[in-house]
């Protein structure tokens, strides 16, 4: 008894003591960016030009492989849907299995199974994964066309045209991309009943011989398995896909607006306003303003938290979510957009607040706090995202379909750091082009084509045009 006491004593007369040595108004000094060790797989190459990338994870019993084709984009035509009906045909019918066999055989071993004119993916207990994997080698390299499973593919997709054609937030997407591509460019283009009808099944055929090939191809597994088994494996069942050499395929990509524009699609079923700002960019993953764009974008509009969404949401009660995003591509420009949606009372301005936002962060430096607490997001996430194997495999395929350095991730919390405020400002006035960008939007013009012709932002009226639902330009602007 007397020893509790004591010690008791002794505890209560040590902590006030302790605590005393800590000053808690002062914010500790942020230690160095943390050092993350991320795993390589194991990679090899068949002869015919396949590449593999294996990372073994024990801790379940199941095995995941995706096949990725990294073919350049498909620009746009008046046969476009070919893309959409090689897809829906895949899988359906084997030279080995007969219609309905692999959807049996995927149900019986629990297992999950898809595949399209862009790869495929299977995933299933690790005992399985043998019967899987070779279920889906047999889809990519002995397809069986048929004109009937053609014919119900081709109806269910001219089924999907038609529900599509009175979705506002369908008909916005593809006006805005048109808008910014045109119509032949991959990013452009769309599928209508009349292009899909110009489809036939010797033109899927052609597709799949010419795109699905293995020198453009890589297979990523993931899971519970040895290497070395798994590689004669993939061996033995993908030796005999054909190497050949794709078509060569360009377009034209048009500059952006030469000034900031309204393009107003009149929508008349819309409850709502759908507001885009977008322009044109060429940013790769490689390239030296990557970082920064990305630390700009997460500040501008990245999640719940950041600019756009505190003002047109919380400030302004327009809108209940507001983003920007910027994409990047090895092959092609992309865009950065600034999005939400509203009610028709407050479009325009609304407009005005995503317009101020964008110019706020192009001209005033952003606040060393701001900037510190996005850092720290980043690094949070990543760090997170890193314990997954699959996104070590996807770091990994980024690796060599993107050209990027092989440390790119083992310094990605290390170039997030180097960001500063001075790139921000740099990147947001050459990314954010506010004065040759377009501003999209697309709702009921009955509600809407009046206010919107009368826009102004910094005492001069937005110039005004209308398009139809397909991007085609109305003789009914200003």
């Amino acid at each position: 008894m007397i020893k509790k006491n004591i010690i008791s004593l002794l505890f209560f007369s040590i902590t006030p003591f302790c605590y005393s040595q800590i000053d808690r108004s002062i914010i500790p000094k942020p230690g160095p960016p943390p050092s993350i060790e991320i795993g390589d797989p194991v990679e090899f190459e068949l002869e015919n030009g396949l590449k593999v990338l294996l990372v073994e994870n024990n801790k379940l019993p199941r095995v995941t492989a995706s096949l990725i084709l990294d073919n350049k984009p498909y620009p746009g035509d008046e046969k476009n849907g070919t893309y959409s009906m090689t897809s829906a045909l895949l899988g359906k019918e084997t030279k080995n299995l007969k219609k309905g066999k692999i959807t049996q055989k995927i149900d019986f071993l629990g297992a999950s199974f898809s595949v399209g004119a862009g790869g495929a993916f299977v995933s299933s207990l690790s005992k399985y994964f043998e019967k899987v994997l070779g279920i889906m080698a047999d889809a990519i390299l002995n397809p069986k066309f048929r004109q009937k499973e053609f014919e119900k593919e081709k109806n269910k997709i001219i089924e999907i045209i038609n529900s599509n054609s009175k979705n506002v937030t369908q008909i916005a997407r593809r006006a805005e991309r048109v808008l910014s591509f045109g119509k032949n460019h991959p990013s452009g283009k769309y599928v209508t009943k009349e292009t899909l009808n110009n489809v036939n099944l010797d033109d899927v055929k052609e597709f799949y011989s010419q795109n699905l090939i293995p020198n453009n191809a890589y297979l990523i597994i993931i899971g519970d398995f040895q290497s070395e088994e798994v590689k004669k494996l993939v061996i033995n069942l993908f030796k005999n896909w054909k190497k050949k050499t794709q078509p060569n395929r360009n377009w034209n990509s048009p500059p952006n607006s030469t000034k900031l524009k309204i393009h107003f699609v009149d929508v008349p079923n819309a409850i709502q306003s759908e507001i885009v700002f977008q322009n044109k960019v060429s940013l790769k993953m490689g390239d030296p303003d990557y970082f920064p764009v990305i630390i700009a974008n997460k500040i501008l509009g990245g999640g719940p938290e950041d600019r756009l969404e505190k003002q047109l949401r919380e400030v302004k009660g327009y809108t209940y979510s507001a983003r920007s995003s910027v994409g990047t591509s090895k092959y092609m420009q992309t865009r950065f957009r600034a999005f939400t949606s509203t009610r028709f009372q407050v479009t325009d301005s609304a407009v005005i607040e995503l317009l101020k936002e964008i110019k706020k962060i192009r001209e005033i430096p952003v606040k060393d706090d701001e900037l510190k607490n996005v850092k720290i997001k980043y690094a949070g996430n990543f760090v997170l995202n890193s314990e997954s194997p699959s996104t070590i495999a996807n770091y990994a395929l980024n690796i060599k379909t993107q050209g990027l350095n092989k440390d790119f991730y083992k310094s990605y919390l290390t170039n997030i750091n180097r960001v500063t405020k001075s790139d921000i400002l740099r990147v947001a006035k050459k990314y954010f082009n506010i004065n040759q960008g377009q501003i999209v939007i697309s709702g009921k013009g009955t509600e809407l084509i009046d206010k919107l012709k009368n826009v102004k932002f910094e005492g001069k009226t937005i110039p005004f045009e209308s398009y139809d639902q397909f991007g085609n330009k109305l003789e009914i602007s200003n």
